[in-house]
Order: structure tokens, then C-alpha cells, then sequence
């Protein structure tokens, strides 16, 4: 069994006959036997009940809980999904394409910690972006994708990266000289979205994405020039082969690409490398970075007791906290003709039209699941053999926690 660094804080305890977490040190819930292997997916939406889920973002939920828990983070994922909402019943719901789900239950709706609120969130976003696409190429705009680096290595905390990318952020967009940018490409507005990988060996890759809509051509020789330049007010360095400036092609399919990317879906493992088009492709080479990791991915290494891993998310966890993921420019929205912004805690907490109940959940019962990290494996019997394989995974669940069989719902 692999232990946690010798300087890190002692784990959390719970109190006094409440159930015994899984440790940091080993596997958690892999006797299930079913990897994180991705399904074909299109954007979430119309799966086939023949076509089996794993669930991932549950069981990746579970690791980040038990990581903020073992480093006393204190991180809202801890109680993500855990009590239901107020004057309700928590329950397992089958939705209309055949697969479980859980309802009535209050999410953390952290995009960046939370795997199982940043599913739901990207859903929403991906296709606001895409209607933003559709709107402006309807007006008659451009829109091109800008990807914006720095320099960085192993030695560099996340934290450090972070705030010398806010900062040049902010330089880069103000000022006579972005004035003076932004009239020659007709610039109309932008969304702004933040993405983070990991590579064991270069360390931290922070950067942002800017989905620009404009009506005449970007200069990118001196757009980069002002990215250098505001880099370099930080004490950081820019890559002219990291830079990237390329139009998106309005069509749907592509428009469609594009939002789920910038609006992170690509990053959730739910679709399998084999169905990207070239589209894709074009779409997302300029941020691969051989060997970097998701967080979704540090999540798999630190449920087998990765050390590394653990350690990398608790520093993800710590330095993302209250960073912005995604934002728009002041009156784009209005001016493409989409609806206010709703929040991602409100988007995550979105329960309405879930599915047909299937069970309804008492609060010891998901208190067991979420403490044995059988939240997953419970939807999988659900998909597989209905109420149950629902049943045997609680029975398991309430064994597991408290020694004894399940209480009614």
C-alpha cells in the first residue's frame, strides 16, 4: 500500500459511528472490474440504452471528495450530491434514453473540481457557444479561436502560472495598442475559457482560449506581440509555436466541434479517439501537448494510489479556487441574441425533467454511497438489471458503512 507524502495532514475523521471512508492508499471501488474506457458520444445526447456507461464522473467524483477530505481542503465537492434539496426526496430517476441517474440532490456546481458538475455544466455551455457561432456567422461575423501560452516547467506551482496569466490577460486587452488592434479586425467581443493539463515532466499547462468574433482579418504577428509583451510584464516568456490564430468554420457540425471544446467536453474521456473527424483534429492539435493529462485522468491515476497524482490534484484543487472557467465579453450575449447567463451552480442544480423514478434514496443510503464510492457501480446495475441491481448495490453500500442491512426509503 502506498502512503501519502510524510508531510501531509493527517486525514479527516469522521465522527463517532459515522461510516469509515476509503483510504488514499490504494484502489477505490475497482472490484467492479470496468475501466474508464469512453463510449462514442454525441455532445450527451441521445445514447442508446443498449450502448453500456461506466459512469466515470461518479467514481472520479468520489477521488476528488476523498483528496479534499485527506488535505483538510474543505472544497465544496466534499457534501457534492450528498443531502437532497430542500422539501425533496433524493432519488435514482431512469431518463428517456434508458439510462439512471440520480435526482433532487444539491451539487457543488464547481466545474473545475467536481467531474460530475463540469459534465453538466459543459453540456449547457457547449451549446450556448455553439448557438453564439451560429448567431454571428448569421450577422454576418468571423469567429476565430486564439490560444494563448507561456513558457513554463516542473519547477513552476500552478498557483504562480495562473496569476501570471490573469495579469497578462488583462494587459493584453487594454490600452491604446489593443484599441488600436481591435479596430483594424473589427473585433465585436470574445469568450474567454480556461483550460489546465498536467505532464509529470514539464509540470503545469495552464491556458486560455479566446473564441473572438470580428468582421475583418486578425493580425496575429501582433496580437502575439502583445501576448509576448504582456507575458513579459510578468516575468514570463510566450512561444511563437505554442500561439495559435484559426478561423472556425461556421458550418454546423464544426461550429458544434469547436463549442464542446473550448467548453471542455473534449477533456471528459467520453468519446473514443477513433470517432474524431478531421475537423476534430484541426480543432484541437495546437493544444496537445504529448504526455499531459486532463484533470479527469489525474483523477483516474490518484483513485489507484498514484502519489503523484494526488498530490498534483490537491495543488489543482487549491489554485483554481474561485478562478472564473468561462466568460463573456460585456454585451456580446445581447448582441448575438441569446438569453442571460445562468450560473453554473444553477445550471448544475438543475433537477426538472430528470426521468421517471425509479427509487427514492433515504439520507443514510446515499450517505453509504458516497462514502464507499458506489455511486457508479449503482448506475451501471441500474442500466444492467433496473431496481434490483439498484437494491444489491445499496444492501452493499449500507454493509460496507454501517455493518447492517438498508433502512426503508
Amino acid at each position: 500500500m502506498i502512503s501519502p507524502r510524510a508531510d501531509s495532514p493527517p486525514p479527516t475523521e469522521h465522527p463517532p459511528g459515522g461510516p469509515a471512508s476509503s483510504t488514499l492508499g490504494g484502489p477505490l471501488d475497482r472490484e467492479y472490474g470496468v475501466s474508464f474506457h469512453p463510449v462514442p458520444d454525441e455532445n450527451q445526447r441521445n445514447r442508446g440504452s443498449a450502448v453500456e456507461h461506466t459512469y466515470p464522473q461518479y467514481e472520479r467524483l468520489g477521488t476528488a471528495r476523498e483528496i479534499s477530505k485527506h488535505y483538510g481542503l474543505n472544497h465544496r465537492v466534499e457534501m457534492c450530491g450528498l443531502y437532497p434539496l430542500p422539501d425533496r426526496d433524493a432519488e435514482i430517476v431512469q431518463r428517456p434514453n434508458g439510462r439512471h441517474g440520480f435526482s433532487n440532490l444539491m451539487r457543488c456546481g464547481s466545474v473545475w473540481v467536481c467531474p460530475a458538475c463540469r459534465t453538466r455544466v459543459a453540456n449547457e455551455r457547449a451549446e450556448e457557444i455553439d448557438a453564439a457561432i451560429q448567431a454571428a456567422h448569421a450577422q454576418g461575423l468571423r469567429a476565430s479561436l486564439v490560444t494563448l501560452t507561456q513558457h513554463h516547467t516542473v519547477s513552476d506551482s500552478l498557483a504562480e502560472l495562473i496569476d501570471a496569466q490573469k495579469a497578462a490577460l488583462r494587459n493584453l486587452l487594454e490600452g491604446r495598442r489593443w484599441v488600436d488592434l481591435a479596430d483594424r479586425m473589427g473585433y465585436v467581443g470574445r469568450i474567454r475559457t480556461v483550460e489546465v493539463k498536467y505532464n509529470t515532466a514539464t509540470g503545469w499547462h495552464p491556458h486560455v482560449h479566446l473564441l473572438v468574433f470580428h468582421t475583418d482579418e486578425i493580425d496575429a504577428d501582433a496580437l502575439f506581440e502583445r501576448w509576448r509583451d504582456a507575458l513579459s510584464k510578468q516575468g514570463r516568456l510566450a512561444n511563437r509555436a505554442a500561439f495559435d490564430v484559426r478561423s472556425v468554420d461556421p458550418s454546423t457540425e464544426s461550429a458544434g466541434r469547436t463549442a464542446a471544446y473550448i467548453a471542455k467536453m473534449e477533456s471528459l474521456s467520453y468519446r473514443r479517439e477513433s470517432t474524431w473527424s478531421t475537423g476534430d483534429e484541426m480543432t484541437a492539435d495546437h493544444a496537445k501537448d504529448a504526455g499531459s493529462e486532463t484533470p479527469e485522468q489525474l483523477l483516474d491515476r490518484a483513485a489507484n494510489g498514484d502519489i503523484d497524482a494526488i498530490d498534483a490534484y490537491r495543488e489543482y484543487i487549491e489554485a483554481t479556487k474561485g478562478m472564473q472557467s468561462l466568460s463573456w465579453s460585456n454585451g456580446l450575449r445581447k448582441r448575438l441574441g441569446l438569453a442571460k447567463e445562468r450560473s453554473d451552480e444553477e445550471i448544475a442544480n438543475d433537477n426538472e425533467n430528470e426521468g421517471k423514478t425509479v427509487r427514492k434514496v433515504s439520507l443514510a443510503e446515499m450517505l453509504a454511497l458516497v462514502e464507499t464510492n458506489l455511486r457508479s457501480r449503482l448506475l451501471r446495475e441500474a442500466d444492467a438489471h433496473g431496481l434490483p441491481g439498484i437494491e444489491r448495490v445499496i444492501g452493499e453500500a449500507m454493509r460496507r458503512a454501517y455493518g447492517r442491512r438498508p433502512v426503508a426509503a
